[in-house]
């Protein structure tokens, strides 16, 4: 890029399709290990005990999970809709450019 931006930018199909359905793999796979790494600590259960400072401990945990769940879910989500948007792009890029081709009519012998 220019030091000198003009306002266009020049999309290659290629790039946005590696781009898109890379952060698709990349949050399936973020998915794949936020629930295996939830399984992991429901198998460590009981992780506190009756006393009432186990008991605090405890709801803490929860609490601290629960937000996380609700944050990364909300970072996942965001970042495949990103996906899917750059994908899109790129769907779009490809039918304008084939209008461009079919516009220029068939191809005329010099």
């Amino acid at each position: 890029m220019s030091p000198h931006f003009d306002g266009t930018m020049e999309l290659q199909t290629s790039s946005l399709q590696f781009a898109g359905s890379g952060l698709h793999a990349a949050m399936k796979e973020l998915s794949d290990y936020w629930v295996a790494l939830g399984n992991a600590l429901d198998g460590l259960e009981p992780m506190v005990g009756e006393d009432l400072i186990s008991q605090l401990i405890g709801g803490s945990y929860a609490a601290i999970r629960e937000a996380a769940d609700e944050t990364l879910g909300s970072v996942m989500s965001g970042l495949h809709s990103f996906g899917t948007g750059v994908l899109q792009m790129d769907a779009n890029c490809s039918s304008v450019d084939q209008g461009s081709i079919i516009d220029l009519g068939p191809e005329t012998l010099a």
